[in-house]
């Protein structure tokens, strides 16, 4: 059963590859770097941090996207780079007054990597395995 052609000719297909791991780490590095500077109230020990935390939550997105492979049972498995995006976009609601140590840093992470990945596994098992995986990260 191909497909008319006089149907193919009125749609296109767009295939938009994932960048490079360089790539995403100078993209939320830049972007965690921003946010979190002395003009918005935030010490040096945080930005540190914060810079630091962009691979890791690069690297526990992909050992994820690998791992937790959508099955019958499990279709909503599926990662894509918008997560690393919800992950960011979590922990830039942070304000200088709560984000005012690494350890509520950490904290924070630890909390929006669970809320975006985390949370839409179904058994503890997968649950497991994701905090063994944070642990191995950090």
């Amino acid at each position: 059963n191909d497909i008319p052609s006089r149907l193919k000719r009125q749609h296109s297909i767009v295939n938009c590859t994932l960048p490079a791991n360089a790539s995403i780490d100078k993209i939320f590095g830049c972007i965690a770097s921003g946010y979190f500077c002395k003009q918005r109230g935030f010490r040096e020990s945080i930005l540190d941090l914060a810079t630091q935390l962009v691979p890791c939550t690069r690297i526990v997105w992909q050992k994820t996207k690998i791992k937790m492979l959508p099955t019958p049972a499990k279709f909503h498995y599926v990662f894509n780079l918008r997560d690393l995006s919800r992950i960011w976009e979590g922990i830039l609601h942070g304000l200088d007054e709560v984000v005012s140590s690494t350890k509520m840093l950490l904290a924070l992470w630890k909390h929006e990597s669970c809320r975006v990945i985390a949370d839409r596994f179904t058994n503890s098992v997968d649950k497991a395995w994701f905090d063994k995986c944070i642990s191995e990260v950090l």
